[in-house]
């Protein structure tokens, strides 16, 4: 959890990413720029021999089965492979699609963090709803440009409960719930 990590592999090289978290039950899937990677099910997962077409960002998440509403997210790893070529470098950080990831931890006290990406530069507004769907808070008012975007949100200052935050970027709107237990 936490800011991403870069990390620099020249091409040919092999890549193990990992975490570590406690407890048993867990189920791990890992996402490289958004997308699902259907084979990666376990707590870490190995790039081999390197190509640029591995240039991303990775991270996992971690469900339970028996705690079923809790899902966690490892840190995101930003992996570039350097084979020479500038233009795929400065293309892996843009992602394909807009996406608005679920905030970690979560449940939280007091603060979490949200991330989401945005294809193209874009008025952004990001703010936070209660359960009765009052915005109480914008996070973000403003144009972003395209990228991965991450917003830290205290929230020491309201009552626990259910929350909801809303992304708007362009034509793009999604709503994610998150739990905030004081």
């Amino acid at each position: 959890m936490g800011e991403s990590l870069d990390t620099l592999i020249n091409a040919g090289e092999d890549l193990l990413i990992s975490l570590t978290v406690g407890g048993t039950k867990n189920q791990y899937q890992w996402f490289k720029n958004g997308e699902e990677i259907p084979e990666a099910v376990l707590s870490e997962y190995t790039i081999t021999d390197a190509t640029s077409d591995y240039s991303g960002r990775y991270h996992c998440e971690i469900t339970n089965t028996v705690a079923t509403e809790l899902t966690l997210y490892g840190r995101p790893t930003d992996v570039l492979v350097d084979d020479g070529t500038s233009i795929k470098k400065q293309d892996s950080k843009i992602p394909k699609k807009y996406a608005l990831h679920q905030n970690y931890p979560n449940p939280f006290n007091a603060k979490t963090i949200i991330n989401y990406e945005l294809p193209i530069t874009n008025e952004v507004e990001l703010a936070v709803y209660d359960m009765l769907g009052k915005k109480i808070i914008t996070l973000v008012n403003e144009v972003k440009n395209a990228g991965f975007h991450q917003v830290a949100w205290d929230a020491s200052q309201y009552a626990s409960g259910i929350f909801y935050y809303q992304l708007k970027a362009g034509e793009f709107q999604t709503i994610k719930r998150m739990i905030y237990i004081k």
